[in-house]
């Protein structure tokens, strides 16, 4: 479906509100928490008000982000009370997390001692755009993540929001080079 007018907008979103055939109805709360960007995007044109209304939910949720991430160095900081953070081994790479408990894992340095692929300054991580669980973090370059599904990215996580997601499967291929399935 086109949402090239106001009428196609608001078509496409009474059938997300009511898909009919047996389908379960949504509420506008609960369509206003899932609807992807495309749609979103469309609000810019055919409905500003939605639009501005939008963007200050963007800006709220991006200060909750915020404010998670500093909970979990209070969290942090608090439950490892006493120890220093120089004690942290220096093997373990804060951006490689892995598996269905984010366990750090080492630093990957393929071609170089000092450059690991997921800490290297430069690197930044990034929700998949359309996604909705956001429990999993993507390298990403020109605006698409490195995994073989090039997804669309948001806005780069700060490091230490970062450091508290896995990588993508994909992306991890993607940054070690390796062509078989890593989790």
């Amino acid at each position: 479906m086109e949402l090239d007018s106001e009428q196609a907008v608001r078509a496409f979103l009474r059938l997300c509100a009511n898909p009919g055939l047996g389908r379960e109805e949504r509420t506008f709360e609960h369509m206003a928490r899932i609807l992807p960007d495309f749609v979103t995007d469309s609000f810019t044109e055919h409905a500003p008000p939605l639009a501005k209304l939008r963007d200050s939910v963007k800006k709220a949720d991006a200060a909750a982000e915020r404010a998670r991430a500093r909970f979990a160095d209070g969290l942090r900081a608090w439950t490892l009370a006493g120890q220093d953070a120089d004690e942290a081994d220096p093997r373990l790479c804060p951006q490689n997390l892995f598996g269905d408990q984010a366990v750090p894992g080492e630093h990957h340095r393929p071609d170089a001692p000092g450059d690991c692929v997921f800490c290297e300054p430069e690197r930044t991580y990034v929700f998949n755009r359309d996604s909705l669980n956001r429990r999993t973090k993507h390298a990403h370059a020109d605006g698409r993540t490195l995994c073989p599904s090039q997804f669309a990215v948001t806005e780069p996580l700060d490091s230490d929001r970062a450091a508290g997601l896995p990588l993508c499967g994909g992306c991890r291929r993607a940054l070690t080079n390796d062509p078989k399935e890593t989790v």
